[in-house]
């Protein structure tokens, strides 16, 4: 299945991980890259002797506009769409838990 690369949109993802990130203290280094969306790190204690790796991904395998408008919707309680289970989840449970962490100290 080949890949969309839509960089401009995967920017703007790794821009709100940034902002998000920031917000809560954390360090975070942006690779700047061509052709494709932007690589993020984000730290919660740099440079410490242990870590942890949560690896996630910010582009998706579908067009942009795909799944019309809203692409993402709610029955009940249950969220459907591209994305809420994949690692944009992902991302968002990582970014959680580093929170949590950090709230719990580190």
């Amino acid at each position: 299945m080949k890949r969309a690369l839509n960089k401009q949109t995967i920017d703007r993802m790794a821009d709100y991980i940034c902002s998000f990130a920031q917000n809560e203290g954390l360090q975070v280094k942006r690779m700047p890259m061509e052709k494709c969306g932007n690589f993020l790190t984000v730290e919660i204690n740099p440079g410490a002797e242990k870590g942890c790796l949560f690896p996630v991904h910010m582009d998706t395998v579908h067009e942009k506009g795909v799944f019309g408008e809203p692409p993402v919707h709610r029955e009940e309680n249950k969220i459907y769409g591209p994305g809420v289970i994949d690692c944009k989840g992902g991302i968002a449970i990582a970014l959680l838990t580093v929170k949590a962490l950090k709230e719990c100290g580190d």
